[in-house]
């Protein structure tokens, strides 16, 4: 038993690899963040218990004190947040980031430990390699092989960030990464294939010139692959890009962690409409963009110029530590870097694990070239850990929670069971206001009312839902079709304009609009 505490962070992420809970939604993100904050919790507990055998002076590392500056900055960017639930989400995510990561530091330091934690991530590696083999037979499209992490961009990324685990021994081990690029070319994104050919390029400057034999057939793979979707009518992550400059640019302090998704519908592009597919030609009315597929880009918009800081800090420093002490591990951070220029790592718990694992074994191995100094006694680091376990577990057992009651929010909807979607509004928390559709709930509510009839209280919903999410298009919508049924004429104009602007080409919008206008002109106001 004394490894008990390796026994638990494997175990983690064998659970946050193939764990699904198919009575939500988003049948992979809430259980995951809710298993993460359990496992980190007993770890905590683990490493309180047995604080005499931990070096708590590891915290010494830059990479703790910048993730408390980059938790601290986060926070505080909450002021500036439209939705209080949605930063304060995302503040006690970085703060499970930096617990995990020292509960990380603290199991793999003891001996053995970083050996056996390797082989348990190539099993892990096999296995959704063979879920990836039997899906590519099985499924005819790429984008249906999501292995277990539903999305087949995501799963590509859990796959290549397991490569530097299957280099770490050669010959058997080698067998899985391997396959996993024969997997990563089935599956054809772009993401996953750039990190390849940028990774081999690092490797070949910091450790090999036989790294280079890869970079040629990644690069030949991902230009056959991908450039044809790069050449389509725009690819829609540029535009997501030009957004999110847009929103930096007008917000250099950041408009508040978790509010992206909130924002952007206000940056609408036109390029949006050059696009064949007809849900992506109406965005923000039809398809709901959470975030901008570029981390970077991501904490720029939201925490600010600061928050970026930190955030590119604590990447830096991780190259560094593994730079000097583990070149695989600094293969990994390379892989989540430009993994993260391309998609959206952080908001996923395997892929958020496995940059901590890279992390910690960067950390455990540079400390032992040069050990950290940290006066910091081991009571207030535990102290910390626990209190963040415990707001983390409650916070993410309310969001899986209310996922679950989403999807029969969802099922009600489709049978017009408008009196058992007003009862599902029960299970509401302050802590969960918004779907993953970047609906706030109180929109389903107010649907709900509407359709039967009761429309002050479905206008007073609706008013609710606008303070959590004032873009959400038929949100307003909603609300000035109300007002204008009450006659308030004015009150519809303001909202009718506030959607015209999201969504300009929505042309019974612009219909509702001229009516409420002439409405106004000739005086018809209660």
């Amino acid at each position: 038993m004394k490894k008990i505490g390796l026994y638990i962070l494997i175990l983690g992420f064998i659970l946050c690899a193939v764990v699904v809970d198919t009575k939500t939604m988003d049948q992979t993100a809430p259980i995951r963040h809710l298993i993460w904050a359990v496992v980190t919790a007993i770890l905590m507990v683990v490493v309180t218990v047995k604080h005499k055998e931990v070096n708590f002076k590891v915290v010494g590392n830059w990479i703790f004190p910048l993730m408390l500056g980059y938790m601290i900055v986060s926070a505080v960017s909450m002021t500036k947040a439209i939705n209080k639930s949605e930063a304060l989400y995302e503040v006690i995510k970085i703060g499970m980031m930096m617990t995990y990561l020292f509960c990380a530091v603290a199991v793999l330091s003891k001996a053995d430990s970083i050996d056996i934690f390797t082989r348990c991530m190539v099993v892990v590696a096999a296995v959704l390699v063979c879920i990836g083999v039997y899906q590519y037979i099985n499924l005819p499209h790429p984008a249906l092989r999501i292995g277990t992490m539903s999305n087949h961009n995501l799963f590509a990324g859990a796959l290549v960030l397991l490569i530097p685990y299957c280099l770490r021994y050669r010959w058997l081990f080698m067998i899985p990464a391997g396959i996993i690029f024969v997997v990563l070319i089935s599956l054809g994104t772009l993401s996953a294939l750039v990190a390849l050919v940028v990774v081999a390029a690092a490797m070949a400057v910091v450790k090999s010139r036989k790294w280079l034999y890869l970079i040629i057939p990644a690069f030949v793979v991902t230009v056959i692959l991908c450039y044809p979707k790069i050449l389509t009518k725009g690819h829609e992550r540029f535009v997501l890009w030009d957004i999110s400059m847009k929103i930096a640019n007008k917000n250099i302090l950041g408009i508040g962690a978790g509010n992206w998704k909130i924002h952007a519908p206000e940056y609408h592009n036109p390029m949006f409409t050059k696009f064949e597919d007809a849900e992506v030609k109406q965005s923000f009315r039809y398809r709901f963009f959470r975030r901008p597929h570029n981390d970077f880009l991501w904490e720029l918009t939201e925490t600010g110029i600061v928050g970026l800081g930190f955030y590119t800090a604590i990447l830096c420093f991780g190259l560094y530590y593994s730079y000097k002490a583990d070149k695989l591990m600094f293969m990994g951070i390379i892989i989540y870097i430009v993994f993260a220029s391309l998609s959206y790592p952080r908001e996923r718990v395997f892929h958020l694990m496995m940059l901590m694992s890279f992390l910690a074994i960067s950390i455990v191995k540079y400390n032992r070239i040069k050990p950290a100094v940290s006066q910091i006694s081991w009571k207030t680091v535990c102290l910390i850990g626990l209190i963040l376990c415990s707001v983390s577990t409650y916070e993410f057992y309310v969001r899986q929670r209310t996922s679950r009651y989403f999807k029969r929010i969802g099922q009600a909807r489709i049978k017009e069971d408008w009196l058992g979607v007003i009862s599902e509004m029960d299970n509401y928390s302050p802590l969960a206001t918004m779907s993953g559709l970047n609906s706030p709930y109180y929109f389903y509510r107010g649907e709900a009312n509407m359709l039967l009839g009761n429309w002050l209280a479905a206008l007073e919903d609706f008013r609710i839902a606008y303070t959590h999410n004032p873009n959400h298009i038929y949100t307003l919508c909603n609300i000035a079709g109300l007002y204008a049924q009450l006659g308030d004429y004015n009150s519809s104009k303001i909202f009718y304009v506030k959607a015209v602007k999201i969504a300009p080409d929505f042309n019974d919008l612009r219909r509702n609009l001229d009516f409420v206008n002439e409405r106004v002109s000739n005086g018809s106001i209660r």
